[in-house]
């Protein structure tokens, strides 16, 4: 079995990375599991599949970074996330 350790580095390189992003075979998984590389993306399509009738969940895959200037935690980025899309959609929710 592969170590975590060298999952995790294969996962790092770019061209591991472009043929995921890329490739047939990965297209279909993609558009429908990943809402988008950052934030505002997935808030923007959340935002779409939930004026659909959709329920969303979000979950943040960033877990694996171990060095950052800001805190990388599941818990500050979860917060950040919850954080912005509240202001999102209540100011949509305004009239």
């Amino acid at each position: 079995m592969l170590s975590r350790t060298l999952v995790l580095k294969v996962a790092e390189l770019p061209a591991f990375k472009h043929w995921i992003k890329h490739s047939r075979l990965t297209q279909g998984l993609i558009k429908r599991f990943i809402a988008g590389e950052d934030l505002e993306t997935a808030l923007r399509i959340t935002r779409q599949l939930n004026q659909e009738g959709f329920l969303v969940a979000l979950d943040y895959l960033g877990k694996t970074r171990t060095a950052s200037r800001m805190p990388n935690t599941p818990q500050s980025n979860t917060s950040r996330c919850l954080s912005r899309y509240t202001r999102v959609a209540l100011t949509r929710a305004s009239p």
